[in-house]
């Protein structure tokens, strides 16, 4: 009720000068039935409006984008927040030289803590964009080892999927790039799953496991390279597939470069040819 106040006293107010406006949390628990609902409302009634909105909730946010109502990088999702640093942001770049940091002065276990708290984050995130399955728990605590097998088999589905509707319109050029990512993603995953007792012996107390800075470089690789796949190399966009609900009908990313269709062409279906504008176009030019 307050935002639908706000909104509507701004625009009798300012009308078309309405173009800036900074929305504080203004959606709690209350009001998480309306969430999809603003987002429409904002993007339809205020298309002119730049809104500035923070929030703590991660369904709102994925609501936003979900609807449109964000897009690429118009947003940014802080990991944590103090008076003397201020906001460090969740982004693949800023996470790596957070590790590097680490490993220049030899600190494996803060540096494996730091790799294993994003690499939580990345794979339920990825879970979500591409819609892996994931077995389901009442209190949603869900492992880590179940989220990121999750992401990778939904990515490798994904891939399946774009190969069969390639091949289906005959497509054998995006047939053989398909084919070239998915192999590579697969090899990314097994180097990065063979290293990945490094990561939970770097976490947690382990008197045999003595880890070395150059012993785990390699670990940090691996992942890094495994995650790399899950983004375009173009625009940097994390992947995620359309539609939310019902059949997986396009694997996208911001700018285009990534995006793979799904869906098979149905049976029976035949490409077009373009009419020609001429007889003579049709048969070719005529002998005189």
């Amino acid at each position: 009720m307050g935002l639908c106040l706000y909104l509507a006293l701004m625009s009798h107010l300012l009308g078309a000068n309405f173009t800036f406006a900074v929305l504080d949390d203004v959606l709690m628990s209350v009001d998480r039935g309306h969430r999809r609902e603003v987002c429409a409302l904002l993007k339809k009634r205020f298309p002119n409006t730049q809104f500035i909105l923070t929030t703590h909730d991660e369904v709102w946010l994925r609501h936003m984008k979900a609807e449109g109502l964000i897009k690429g990088k118009s947003f940014a999702h802080f990991k944590h927040w103090s008076v003397a640093t201020g906001p460090a942001e969740w982004t693949n770049a800023g996470i790596w030289e957070e590790i590097d940091a680490h490993l220049a002065q030899g600190d494996v276990q803060p540096a494996a803590a730091a790799l294993r708290h994003y690499l939580e984050h990345f794979a339920g995130e990825m879970c979500h964009r591409l819609r892996g399955v994931v077995e389901y728990r009442g209190d949603g605590n869900f492992g880590f080892g179940d989220l990121i097998t999750g992401a990778a088999n939904a990515l490798t589905d994904a891939y399946k999927k774009a190969k069969a509707s390639a091949n289906s319109w005959n497509k054998q050029e995006v047939v053989i790039v398909i084919g070239e990512r998915a192999s590579a993603f697969t090899t990314a995953r097994e180097a990065a799953k063979v290293d990945q007792w490094q990561l939970n012996a770097g976490v947690h107390y382990n008197p045999w496991a003595d880890l070395m800075r150059e012993d785990f470089k390699h670990v940090v690789e691996a992942h890094k390279a495994f995650a790399a796949h899950f983004e375009c190399a173009n625009c940097s966009e994390l992947l995620w597939v359309t539609p939310e609900y019902k059949p997986k009908e396009q694997l996208c990313c911001a700018c285009g470069d990534a995006s793979l269709n799904l869906i098979v062409k149905p049976v029976g279906a035949k490409l077009a040819a373009a009419p020609a504008s001429t007889k003579e176009e049709a048969v070719g030019p005529v002998a005189k």
